[in-house]
């Protein structure tokens, strides 16, 4: 085999220093074409082993990786998220789905088929997008790194692209779970009239990083505005998968995880048919029941009198239905508030509140 590829190891070589895979690609193609032109049985053998590493390439096993790995955005034993999950069925499925993929990696890769490695979350704020990340990573036992996005450009406008660069440099020099924050900050659609252009050339190299990511490596991202994204980029995510807000039932779960302690007890008529009427995200549910607990063991203020004061001291506004509820749960046995002091609670006269509950009681609502 005498060939001449003068012309093609520099382009080669400047390539993979440069890790621009595109023109690793080019070039490793021009190699073999010209091989291809031999008939000698080493020019066979090198084409196959070409063709080989270039497999393995596209599909993620084969990655170049720096062992000399440090990062200040690294968490190197990522903690379970002190934040209750709870999922519905298909959610929490499909997220299992995930993380037995990536596990399962090598098998995947044995048979040609590249492991699902890209995860793109989408939901109101406050259901959980950021928990899931974090315990998708320690389930996996892999580093974590979590990227703000809207932090970063907003700090860093100007040098948003050699710090996006950097952090997936970063993330492609060892196995490891990479987490996109606020998402739209950065990829959204790219014909708008008000982007800038520094953001349209990172969404493009986002696109081609998505497509090459390593498979024994992770990429999630979340969004709470999912319409805000560019259509290339739904594409570029193996999974998409919206979180929603929990049910009723899940409510109250949350509602009864949060304000119970060792001190404190709360009626469970008044969480199952009271505070689960309210459609709040966990986070909120989180927030309101530490603020109302520190209220009842610091104050001595009943549970129940402390959640509702939580409610309106984060500005939750309650639909009249849901202030009924609660109303009506209050005065039930075994909790039998009296009008007065249900009126004190709310801030309305006890003739309102008796006229409320009377209408409510007729009704059966």
């Amino acid at each position: 085999m005498s060939i001449n590829f003068n012309k093609y190891i520099p382009a080669l070589v400047e390539a993979a220093m440069t890790n621009d895979r595109r023109g690793i690609r080019m070039a490793t193609n021009a190699i073999i074409r010209t091989l291809s032109r031999n008939d000698d049985k080493e020019s066979r053998t090198m084409i196959s082993k070409l063709k080989s590493l270039s497999s393995d390439y596209e599909i993620g096993k084969l990655t170049a990786r720096n062992t000399n790995f440090s990062s200040e955005l690294l968490l190197n034993n990522p903690i379970p998220s002190s934040n209750r999950i709870i999922l519905n069925n298909d959610e929490q499925l499909r997220i299992d789905s995930f993380v037995s993929g990536i596990t399962h990696s090598d098998l995947l890769i044995k048979n040609g088929v590249p492991p699902a490695n890209s995860l793109l979350l989408y939901g109101e704020p406050g259901v959980g997008k950021t928990s899931i990340a974090t315990n998708v990573a320690a389930d996996l036992g892999l580093p974590l790194l979590s990227v703000n996005l809207a932090e970063l450009i907003s700090s860093y406008l100007g040098s948003t692209g050699k710090n996006i660069s950097r952090i997936i440099e970063q993330a492609h020099q060892r196995p490891s779970v990479l987490f996109f924050d606020e998402f739209d900050a950065i990829a959204s659609e790219r014909n708008s009239e008000n982007d800038i252009a520094e953001l349209r050339r990172i969404v493009n190299v986002l696109l081609v990083e998505l497509d090459n990511w390593p498979a024994d490596s992770v990429v999630i991202a979340a969004t709470n505005h999912p319409e805000m994204l560019d259509s290339a980029i739904w594409r570029r995510f193996r999974v998409v998968l919206e979180i929603t807000l929990p049910d009723k039932q899940q409510r109250a779960i949350l509602w009864k995880d949060y304000l119970e302690t060792s001190d404190v007890v709360v009626e469970d008529n008044f969480i199952k048919n009271g505070l689960s009427e309210i459609e709040l995200s966990p986070a909120i549910i989180r927030n309101i029941s530490l603020l109302a607990l520190q209220q009842a063991l610091i104050d001595g203020i009943p549970i129940e009198v402390a959640v509702i004061r939580s409610l309106s001291q984060s500005r939750i506004t309650l639909s009249k239905y849901e202030k009924v509820q609660l109303m009506r749960r209050l005065s039930e046995n075994p909790l039998a508030y009296t009008h007065r002091q249900i009126a004190r609670i709310f801030g309305l006269t006890h003739t309102t509140v008796g006229d409320i509950l009377k209408r409510s009681e007729h009704s059966g609502k």
